[in-house]
């Protein structure tokens, strides 16, 4: 074989070993969250000054998801095609490392009995 093919058939040959060994894709799970608000203000603390932020977050979850289980959303809302998260998040993060906390809360809704208010049935 000529040395150009040689080469060519490496370098296939490994990026299909890089390939076949690398980390499956993370997956959103069918959900989607935008932030709304964000509270944030950096406080001294010790050392560095630390980073403090909550934000809240809404979106949308496609209905059979972990986040909008069918048989759940069914039996409040038979006609819903997709349940609605809100959640909060907050951190507290040193500038200086950039480690900290962080944690957060969510809630699936859908529509209730008002149906010109935001969904807001409690699903999970």
């Amino acid at each position: 074989m000529r040395k150009s093919t040689n080469r060519a058939l490496g370098i296939i040959g490994i990026a299909i070993v890089g390939w076949a060994a690398a980390p499956a894709a993370a997956s959103a799970g069918g959900a989607r969250l935008y932030e709304m608000t964000e509270n944030m203000k950096l406080t001294p603390q010790g050392k560095f000054e630390h980073r403090k932020a909550t934000s809240e977050l809404i979106g949308t979850a496609d209905l059979g998801t972990p986040l909008c289980p069918a048989a759940l959303v069914a039996a409040v809302n038979p006609g819903a095609t997709s349940c609605t998260i809100d959640a909060t998040g907050s951190d507290n993060i040193s500038l200086g490392t950039g480690l900290g906390d962080f944690s957060g809360t969510f809630t699936t809704v859908v529509q209730g009995d008002n149906p010109v208010d935001s969904p807001e049935f409690v699903v999970m």
